[in-house]
Protein backbone atom coordinates (compact mmCIF):
# COMPACT_ATOMS: atom_id res chain seq x y z
CA UNK A 1 0.00 0.00 0.00
CA UNK A 2 0.66 3.59 -0.77
CA UNK A 3 -0.02 5.94 1.57
CA UNK A 4 0.39 9.39 0.34
CA UNK A 5 3.20 11.70 1.86
CA UNK A 6 2.24 14.07 3.69
CA UNK A 7 3.37 17.91 2.58
CA UNK A 8 3.85 20.60 5.28
CA UNK A 9 0.92 22.07 4.21
CA UNK A 10 -1.71 19.66 5.20
CA UNK A 11 0.34 19.73 8.07
CA UNK A 12 -0.23 23.49 9.11
CA UNK A 13 -4.77 22.85 7.98
CA UNK A 14 -4.77 19.48 10.44
CA UNK A 15 -3.48 22.20 13.65
CA UNK A 16 -5.46 24.91 12.25
CA UNK A 17 -8.56 23.07 11.84
CA UNK A 18 -7.90 20.92 15.55
CA UNK A 19 -7.19 24.13 17.30
CA UNK A 20 -10.48 25.69 15.88
CA UNK A 21 -12.09 23.12 17.19
CA UNK A 22 -11.20 22.95 20.49
CA UNK A 23 -11.92 26.83 20.19
CA UNK A 24 -15.27 26.13 19.41
CA UNK A 25 -15.83 23.81 22.26
CA UNK A 26 -13.88 25.73 24.55
CA UNK A 27 -16.73 28.25 23.73
CA UNK A 28 -19.79 26.74 24.17
CA UNK A 29 -18.35 25.12 27.36
CA UNK A 30 -18.26 28.88 28.71
CA UNK A 31 -21.77 29.84 27.36
CA UNK A 32 -23.08 26.80 28.96
CA UNK A 33 -21.57 27.22 32.39
CA UNK A 34 -22.71 30.95 32.21
CA UNK A 35 -26.35 29.48 31.26
CA UNK A 36 -26.14 26.78 34.28
CA UNK A 37 -24.55 29.21 37.04
CA UNK A 38 -26.82 31.86 36.88
CA UNK A 39 -29.55 31.89 39.76
CA UNK A 40 -32.96 30.91 39.27
CA UNK A 41 -35.14 33.27 38.52
CA UNK A 42 -38.61 31.40 39.18
CA UNK A 43 -37.22 31.21 42.93
CA UNK A 44 -38.93 34.35 44.01
CA UNK A 45 -42.31 33.34 42.57
CA UNK A 46 -42.10 29.97 43.98
CA UNK A 47 -40.96 31.73 46.96
CA UNK A 48 -44.19 33.68 47.13
CA UNK A 49 -46.35 30.55 46.03
CA UNK A 50 -45.00 29.05 49.24
CA UNK A 51 -46.24 31.26 51.38
CA UNK A 52 -49.21 32.13 50.05
CA UNK A 53 -49.76 28.14 50.25
CA UNK A 54 -49.22 27.89 53.64
CA UNK A 55 -51.56 30.95 54.30
CA UNK A 56 -54.34 28.99 52.85
CA UNK A 57 -54.17 26.27 54.98
CA UNK A 58 -53.91 28.34 58.09
CA UNK A 59 -57.02 29.99 56.98
CA UNK A 60 -58.19 26.38 55.96
CA UNK A 61 -57.84 25.32 59.62
CA UNK A 62 -59.26 28.43 61.19
CA UNK A 63 -62.31 27.69 59.13
CA UNK A 64 -62.91 24.01 59.44
CA UNK A 65 -61.73 23.58 63.37
CA UNK A 66 -63.38 26.86 65.13
CA UNK A 67 -66.49 28.42 65.84
CA UNK A 68 -67.29 31.51 64.16
CA UNK A 69 -70.33 33.68 63.15
CA UNK A 70 -71.51 33.01 59.52
CA UNK A 71 -74.75 35.06 59.39
CA UNK A 72 -75.11 37.11 62.69
CA UNK A 73 -77.73 38.50 61.29
CA UNK A 74 -79.87 34.72 60.82
CA UNK A 75 -77.99 33.58 64.09
CA UNK A 76 -76.22 31.26 61.77
CA UNK A 77 -72.78 29.91 63.29
CA UNK A 78 -70.27 27.54 61.50
CA UNK A 79 -68.85 24.56 63.45
CA UNK A 80 -66.41 23.08 63.31
CA UNK A 81 -66.31 20.47 60.63
CA UNK A 82 -65.88 17.18 63.43
CA UNK A 83 -68.79 18.67 65.39
CA UNK A 84 -71.07 18.93 62.53
CA UNK A 85 -70.31 15.46 61.50
CA UNK A 86 -71.38 14.45 64.96
CA UNK A 87 -74.65 16.48 64.48
CA UNK A 88 -74.84 15.21 61.33
CA UNK A 89 -74.96 11.41 61.85
CA UNK A 90 -77.09 12.05 64.85
CA UNK A 91 -79.78 13.98 62.70
CA UNK A 92 -80.08 11.41 60.39
CA UNK A 93 -80.51 8.38 62.12
CA UNK A 94 -84.01 9.40 61.48
CA UNK A 95 -84.33 10.18 57.94
CA UNK A 96 -87.37 11.67 57.80
CA UNK A 97 -86.41 14.05 60.67
CA UNK A 98 -82.80 14.49 59.27
CA UNK A 99 -84.48 15.74 55.85
CA UNK A 100 -86.85 17.97 57.94
CA UNK A 101 -83.77 19.54 59.74
CA UNK A 102 -81.88 20.45 56.88
CA UNK A 103 -84.56 21.57 54.71
CA UNK A 104 -85.21 24.32 57.60
CA UNK A 105 -81.57 24.89 57.85
CA UNK A 106 -81.39 25.82 54.23
CA UNK A 107 -84.54 27.85 54.08
CA UNK A 108 -83.26 30.19 57.31
CA UNK A 109 -80.16 30.53 55.65
CA UNK A 110 -81.76 31.27 51.92
CA UNK A 111 -84.83 32.18 52.36
CA UNK A 112 -87.76 30.71 50.43
CA UNK A 113 -87.02 29.76 46.68
CA UNK A 114 -88.55 32.30 44.20
CA UNK A 115 -91.84 31.76 43.03
CA UNK A 116 -91.62 30.85 39.39
CA UNK A 117 -93.66 32.84 36.34
CA UNK A 118 -96.52 31.31 34.84
CA UNK A 119 -96.12 29.29 32.12
CA UNK A 120 -96.70 31.28 28.49
CA UNK A 121 -98.97 29.08 26.72
CA UNK A 122 -97.65 28.45 22.84
CA UNK A 123 -99.96 29.02 20.00
CA UNK A 124 -100.70 25.78 17.68
CA UNK A 125 -99.47 25.61 14.27
CA UNK A 126 -102.62 26.11 13.07
CA UNK A 127 -102.44 29.27 14.51
CA UNK A 128 -99.37 30.84 13.63
CA UNK A 129 -99.49 32.88 10.25
CA UNK A 130 -96.91 33.27 8.25
CA UNK A 131 -96.77 36.44 5.80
Amino acid sequence: MNFPVQSPQNRVVVIVSALACMLLIAIFVGISQTFINQANPGAARAEQRHKNLAELRASNAQVLNHYAWQDQEKNVIRLPINRAIELMLTSWNNAGQGRKQLLSRVLLVHGPPPELAPAVEKPAEEELEFE
